[in-house]
């Protein structure tokens, strides 16, 4: 008994649609032209911002200086290779006896942050005053002895036993 080909039945599980329903467009908030040229100036400040920052750490680490010699290592190994062997071309580039111009740019700027025209001054502290740190504490009327008996009754048990009901 044969019944032919074999059809795959179909499950019915739903899957998200590419459209929302009727009643899903009504419920969502409405995005206008305004609203969404306001999210957009937000996400483009905000991705702004962080390459911003991310640019400002670079210099203030040095980033700069690694990045020009990078970009003179690999000039210096290009223009080397045409006149020899790669191996001889990375050894004349890192040798320190063929500089470029950009090695020199570089070498004469990290020497250039390394020297600070104003010298910091350093101040000395005297941890000891000559004179008096000028508190003054005046004597108290009431020794700290004094409430000593109220400190005492407050440490009594209370009255035994505790009223049952309130009178009233």
């Amino acid at each position: 008994m044969s019944r032919g080909p074999v059809r795959a039945r179909r499950t019915h599980l739903t899957m998200a649609s590419p459209r929302p329903t009727a009643a899903a467009q009504s419920a969502a908030p409405k995005l206008t032209a305004a609203t969404r040229s306001g999210i957009f100036t937000a996400v483009v400040f905000v991705k702004t911002s962080n390459w911003l920052l991310v640019a400002i750490l670079s210099l203030t680490v040095g980033f700069h200086w690694t990045l020009l010699q990078s970009v003179a290592w690999v000039g210096m190994i290009i223009e080397f290779s045409g006149q020899g062997s790669f191996q001889r071309a990375v050894a004349n580039t890192f040798d320190g006896q063929h500089p470029c111009p950009i090695c020199k740019l570089v070498r004469a700027g990290k020497n250039a942050e390394g020297k600070s025209e104003v010298r910091p001054t350093l101040q000395k502290f005297d941890l000891f005053a000559d004179r008096s740190a000028g508190f003054y504490f005046p004597p108290s009327s009431e020794s700290p002895f004094s409430r000593l008996p109220l400190m005492i009754s407050r440490l009594e048990a209370p009255p035994l036993p505790p009223p049952r009901t309130i009178p009233g």
